[in-house]
């Protein structure tokens, strides 16, 4: 005899969705980026 199989609940399905959300992901800051790319690029047509 085998083991008896978990039964697949709506709170099982709702637990995982709410575990995916909670995922951290980290913050974009666009202001930070935009500057970052500038001083690249700047640099590129400084030193060439």
């Amino acid at each position: 005899m085998g083991q008896a199989q978990r039964i697949h609940t709506y709170d099982d399905e709702l637990h995982e969705r709410r575990r995916r959300l909670a995922i951290v992901r980290p913050i974009v800051d666009f202001e930070e980026e935009r500057l970052k790319r500038l001083r690249e690029k700047s640099r590129d047509t400084r030193d060439p």
